[in-house]
């Protein structure tokens, strides 16, 4: 697994694309409401990032040589679609719970990101739903510590899981990141098969896109009627939560850019 460590001057430019990036999100948000589609959601993404020089990093993506391009410029998985779900024409509607996973290119520098989003008035549990994600996020960063291994940071994850009662979706994996959207090492917080990937040890230099998805039920997935959306199957709902980290030597640092010029 050859990962590609990152100087503070490359960090510095991820960071800008990181900083784009939500700063697109943040006022995209208020756009996610009742009435509207997930299609409209896309377009506005796509018109916001080409607008600040950017580029969106999912549109016509393809993961392998052989894998069919994503159609649209972000995924808008809604309810128990819980990632990679292509953006249509349903209305969304108040109580839906809707995960925007969204990156972009600025400079040659990739950026990536997801939220989930919930359409008010919503009961609380959807509510609970969502900020379980966020939740476990905080709670894998605080522990991407320089020399731990990341065995050790699953274990922390699937403890928060535990105690906020969702299930971390199996396989589903963050990922390095800088030049390409999709670096060495793949990061998942639960496995479904044994894996090496526990022997891992957090390097100085290592940017990762950590990101939880976790499900209200049974953690099991099924492809989407779309081709490219993943679902729970029992139909329970389900959240996604990611930023990227930089891995430095005084712990991990949030390359959300806030308060950069």
């Amino acid at each position: 697994m050859a990962i590609s460590l990152k100087s503070p001057d490359e960090i510095k430019q991820i960071e800008r694309a990181n900083h784009l990036l939500h700063s697109i999100l943040d006022r995209l948000a208020y756009f996610v409401i009742a009435g509207r589609t997930p299609r409209a959601v896309s377009e506005r993404f796509e018109a916001m990032t080409r607008q600040s020089g950017a580029l969106a990093a999912f549109k016509n993506y393809q993961r392998t040589p052989d894998a069919r391009p994503f159609p649209a410029a972000c995924c808008i998985s809604v309810n128990a679609v819980l990632t990679h779900g292509v953006p249509g024409d349903r209305l969304l509607k108040p109580g839906d719970l809707v995960k925007i996973d969204a990156g972009l290119c600025l400079d040659g520098w990739f950026a990536d990101a997801a939220r989930s989003l919930v359409i008010d008035p919503a009961p609380v549990f959807t509510r609970n739903i969502a900020n379980a994600a966020e939740s476990i996020f905080h709670a894998v960063v605080a522990a991407c510590t320089p020399g731990r291994q990341w065995g050790s940071v699953r274990n922390i994850a699937i403890q928060r899981a535990a105690e906020l009662s969702v299930s971390i979706v199996p396989d589903v994996a963050g990922h390095g990141i800088g030049r390409r959207l999709h670096e060495a090492p793949s990061l998942p917080l639960e496995l479904n098969h044994p894996s090496d990937v526990d022997d891992l040890v957090l390097r100085e230099g290592m940017v990762l896109a950590i990101e939880p998805v976790v499900a209200a039920g049974s953690p099991l997935l099924v492809k989407s009627p779309d081709g490219f959306g993943f679902e729970t199957a029992d139909g329970s709902l389900g959240a996604h939560y990611e930023e990227c980290i930089a891995i430095e030597s005084g712990g991990p640092r949030r390359l959300r850019g806030l308060g950069l010029e």
